[in-house]
């Protein structure tokens, strides 16, 4: 074929061509020739470092890695699991048995502030718990040999360790003032305040039993009657019961 002009249709479909392939190898290779192309490139690196660091493989992944793990001890139970630690307050035991090993009920009522103090709050820490009255004079002198006083024959042969252990701070003592200073005839916040005031001790709480639901429940059929609870809220021992005697138990916790 003899060479010769192509056609002006042509050359102008050819040209039209060659231009659109130099503009997209422009597009294309833009980014990677000049300054701005490196910033571009270089910020899709960190960009893609950042990611890579969010999931825990750079500097910042660490950090952002270390503060998940932070949030995550801080909603679950302190090991980074995930699992909620169970709030005792949040457990209602329910009408539960008066019996060594059972869940001690959530025994409950204001204090000399006013304020509702719950057993449940001791949890991880031995405790007693006694009904008491303001017309009860045994009553009277265990409370005065805890606050100090008095002499630890109303506890005997316990008073002495159990002294020691709740001024250390080992156990606590519940006082459930049922009463005030006449028999059967109920109790007022005023007696659970003059109770307070008249037999302090730092590990001490008196509350108050105005419907006498927790003298009832703790079998208070004299005064005072005395039990203990274990650190897991359950019950450890029993007014009356030889073999789980309500002292003996608890200072045996401590050998």
């Amino acid at each position: 074929m003899v060479a010769g002009r192509l056609p002006s249709n042509v050359c102008g479909f050819a040209l039209l061509t060659v231009c659109l392939l130099a503009a997209c190898s422009q597009e294309m290779t833009q980014p990677g020739e000049g300054d701005a192309g490196e910033d571009v490139g270089s910020g899709g690196a960190d960009a893609s470092g950042d990611a890579s660091a969010s999931a825990g493989e750079g500097d910042g992944g660490d950090d952002g890695g270390e503060g998940g793990g932070e949030a995550g001890s801080g909603s679950g139970a302190g090991d980074g699991d995930g699992d909620a630690e169970i709030d005792p307050c949040d457990e209602s035991p329910g009408n539960t048995p008066l019996a060594v090993g059972e869940r001690v009920r959530d025994v409950r009522g204001p204090g000399p502030d006013g304020e509702e103090f719950r057993v449940c709050a001791w949890s991880g820490t031995p405790f007693v718990m006694d009904i008491t009255a303001r017309w009860c004079g045994p009553c009277h002198d265990v409370a005065e040999f805890l606050s100090g006083g008095g002499s630890p024959v109303s506890l005997d042969p316990y008073g002495e360790p159990i002294k020691a252990l709740l001024d250390a701070g080992d156990i606590r003592w519940l006082t459930v003032v049922s009463e005030g200073t006449v028999l059967n005839g109920g109790v007022m916040l005023s007696d659970v305040i003059w109770w307070d005031n008249a037999y302090p001790h730092p590990n001490v709480q008196t509350i108050m039993d105005d419907d006498r639901k927790w003298a009832s429940y703790m079998q208070a059929a004299y005064l005072p009657t005395i039990h203990s609870v274990d650190a897991d809220l359950k019950i450890l021992g029993i007014q009356g019961d030889d073999a789980n005697h309500p002292l003996g138990t608890i200072v045996a916790l401590f050998p």
